[in-house]
């Protein structure tokens, strides 16, 4: 029979392995150590709080002309919060900004720690060492995601870098729903629905699915072709995949995704095999 090659590799020991790859793949995704970084809800919250910022802060404040925006200290690990600001600041047209790159390379030769500055004092020693009139500096000390929002709250101060003046401080706040359409959306619609119904949902596709499609299967199984047959196993259990997939929220990076991935697959195949073997049985 086609499908006894199909069965061979099925449950053969290759599989085997192939179940522990996956398991240790899983795992290793779960555990490993991740740099933190924002997802795009938390840029987003980011871009407006930044650019509500350099709106604020009035042009040619104290004539000052050409600033640096300064690492912000808390919750900016990976720059892009001062990155942003610095941008949208430039953006406004109230002062020449120094460019990101440029004031990291020159940071670095001039040995200022980049790890942040929230001091009016260690801010204005960085401006004199840099060559600027002005600097713009603060913090980030919430910058939170959860299923329903992102929200970030920034603190920034303006000073003159001659008279160690400090011109402007305000503090701003931004939440960001997530739009229906993005993968945030999509995954908090998800989330929204129980897991018995959507555990139901898949069982009631697998299972109907197939069925709907015995037509074209036996078509296939007709040309009695062990690579036609395994590529018709694959397909169908890669619909289950992908439905399975997209019930998990579209998240395989935790646990219980990971693990309900995987058993939607082994049981997706088994269904999927006993089917075309049942029909290739009856059509001889």
């Amino acid at each position: 029979m086609a499908f006894g090659w199909v069965k061979t590799v099925v449950f053969s020991k290759w599989a085997l392995l192939a179940g522990i790859a996956v398991a240790c793949w899983q795992g290793w995704t779960v555990l490993r150590p991740k740099p933190w970084a924002p997802d795009e809800l938390q840029k987003a919250a980011a871009d407006n709080v930044c650019r509500r910022a350099a709106q604020a802060i009035p042009p040619r404040l104290g004539g000052v002309e050409k600033i640096v925006v300064l690492r912000l200290a808390g919750h900016d690990d990976d720059g892009y919060v001062t990155a942003r600001l610095g941008e949208c600041v430039q953006k406004a047209g109230g002062y020449s900004v120094l460019h990101e790159t440029f004031v990291s390379n020159l940071m670095r030769e001039l040995k200022i720690d980049r790890k942040g500055v929230s001091t009016l004092e260690e801010a204005v020693a960085a401006g004199r060492k840099i060559g600027v009139s002005g600097v713009i500096f603060g913090d980030v000390p919430e910058f939170r995601r959860d299923e329903a929002s992102a929200s970030i709250r920034l603190n920034i101060r303006l000073a003159r870098v001659d008279t160690a003046q400090s011109l402007f401080a305000e503090s701003f706040t931004q939440t960001e729903p997530p739009s229906p359409a993005s993968i945030a959306g999509v995954r908090k619609s998800v989330n929204a629905t129980s897991v018995v119904k959507r555990i139901l949902v898949w069982l009631a596709f697998a299972a109907i699915v197939p069925l709907l499609l015995i037509p074209v299967l036996k078509r296939f199984l007709e040309r009695e072709s062990n690579a036609v047959n395994l590529a018709l196993l694959v397909a169908l259990t890669l619909l289950d995949l992908v439905l399975a997939f997209f019930l998990c929220g579209l998240d395989v990076f935790a646990w219980i995704p990971g693990i309900l991935l995987v058993l939607a697959v082994v049981a997706g195949g088994l269904y999927n095999y006993w089917l075309c073997s049942t029909i290739e049985g009856l059509r001889k």
